[in-house]
């Protein structure tokens, strides 16, 4: 029977160790539990650090003062999150766990988090972390940095995953135009922070993995304006290819473009379509997007 020692933070996911099924975070166990711990904390974090401990209750950040729950650690690497935080190798970080008295000074482990600060140094609020290096050297080690990798593209795909949802069409294709929506009250309401500032794409299909067929036109409509609340949302530019994750207008959506007669497009042939729309930055994708979507979407109907 495998031996195992407390770790982390309670979680209500059950593994197999040794034999009996325990709570992962109220223990930790060598090798294949250490892995599944690291799978199921990376694929809730943003940034995962390997390092150690060097002081408790303690904090780097000016805007956090220290408490019980608050440690510094110095950090070996950056597993996960380097888009985040750059690559804060040797450099101190402050993590908040998520129950205080979990960590000892100068153990060494990985942990889980999501940024909090950033700034001169950098501060996660802790999911999860696993106190020392899964024993077993080498191929130990490689099967451990291997098992947060999983946990990390599962936390990449959960946005992709959320909008395949609710996802009507999915496909690669050409914007061939786009051009504004307009409505009586258009003027009066350009100056409006709230306007979305509707357009509509001509979007011909390449390849379709979800309800189109190659060579169709697609009416997509996406937000171009540039304001606070919709600079993040996607921008469909002439020529441009991308994979579209469409979705049709909810009640919502449909009320908000009913005053542009956008429930109904009518094509070149002079058939009238029902347009689609994207709305989240995870709704327009680069193009070579394509592989990793597809193996989502089978993921889907097992």
């Amino acid at each position: 029977m495998s031996r195992c020692r407390p770790f982390g933070r309670l979680f209500n996911s059950l593994v197999a160790c040794g034999g009996i099924t325990i709570i992962l975070g109220a223990m930790y166990c060598a090798d294949a539990q250490s892995q599944a711990a690291a799978t199921l904390f990376a694929s809730q974090s943003a940034v995962v650090l390997t390092g150690t401990v060097v002081r408790i209750r303690a904090s780097e950040e000016p805007l956090l003062p220290a408490n019980d729950s608050t440690i510094v650690i110095k950090v070996a690497n950056v597993l996960s999150g380097r888009d985040i935080v750059g690559d804060q190798s040797g450099r101190l970080a402050t993590v908040v766990l998520a129950k205080a008295g979990t960590v000892k000074a100068h153990s060494t482990g990985t942990f889980f988090g999501n940024p909090r600060f950033v700034g001169k140094t950098i501060t996660i609020t802790d999911v999860g972390e696993i106190v020392s290096p899964p024993s077993g050297g080498f191929a130990a080690a490689t099967a451990f940095v291997g098992a947060v990798s999983i946990g990390t593209q599962q936390y990449h795909d959960a946005p992709i995953r959320a909008r395949l949802d609710i996802a009507n069409l999915v496909f690669t294709g050409t914007v061939e135009s786009e051009h504004a929506l307009v409505d009586a009250q258009s003027t009066a309401r350009q100056a409006q922070d709230s306007n979305p500032e509707w357009h509509v794409a001509t979007v011909r299909v390449a390849t379709s993995l979800r309800g189109s067929r190659s060579g169709q036109v697609i009416f997509v409509i996406f937000s171009s304006s540039r304001s606070v609340g919709f600079i993040n949302k996607p921008k469909l530019v002439s020529g441009e290819s991308a994979l579209i994750i469409a979705h049709a207008p909810s009640a919502e959506e449909q009320a908000e473009l009913q005053p542009f007669g956008a429930l109904t497009i009518q094509d070149q042939k002079g058939t009238q379509q029902i347009p689609e729309l994207v709305t989240s930055p995870y709704d327009v994708l680069p193009p070579d997007s394509s592989a990793r979507v597809l193996q989502l979407l089978k993921m889907e109907l097992k």
